[in-house]
């Protein structure tokens, strides 16, 4: 976390949080940590801190998560799921697998689906978005 976010400009509290991590620059994940709970449905509790200076979209919903200013924020996960999420600005590719694979080799014929977090401002999107995609 203190690498994308260092400084003062940032929520300092960032700089010390070790229980979530940047995977590159668009993407936080907050291990689940702790017991599963149940409740219709097995679910973990999880404690994530936003920061405040970008928007968020929990990646399996593609909602954007409402900010809460200066606060760490408890999500319920369900089973199946990680405490993922992608900051607003980011373009993700995804390969989208057509069947059951055995090996990234396998897959290389299967379709590519670019996912568009888009920048907004007072609730208006003005469409800035960035993503890397490396073919090698």
């Amino acid at each position: 976390m203190w690498l994308e976010y260092p400084g003062p400009y940032d929520q300092e509290d960032l700089f010390t949080e070790n229980n979530q991590f940047m995977f590159g620059q668009s993407i936080l994940v907050a291990p689940k940590i702790g017991k599963p709970q149940t409740q219709g449905e097995k679910y973990t509790d999880v404690v994530v801190t936003l920061p405040e200076s970008d928007e968020w979209f929990y990646f399996y919903s593609k909602l954007k998560v409402e900010p809460v200013p200066g606060a760490t924020r408890t999500f319920r996960i369900p089973e199946r799921e990680s405490a993922v999420f992608v900051k607003n600005g980011s373009i993700l590719p995804l390969l989208k697998l057509k069947e059951r694979r055995h090996s990234l080799l396998e897959s290389f014929n299967d379709p590519l689906a670019l996912e568009i977090y888009p920048t907004s401002e007072g609730g208006e999107i003005y469409g800035l978005a960035y993503g890397d995609l490396y073919l090698d």
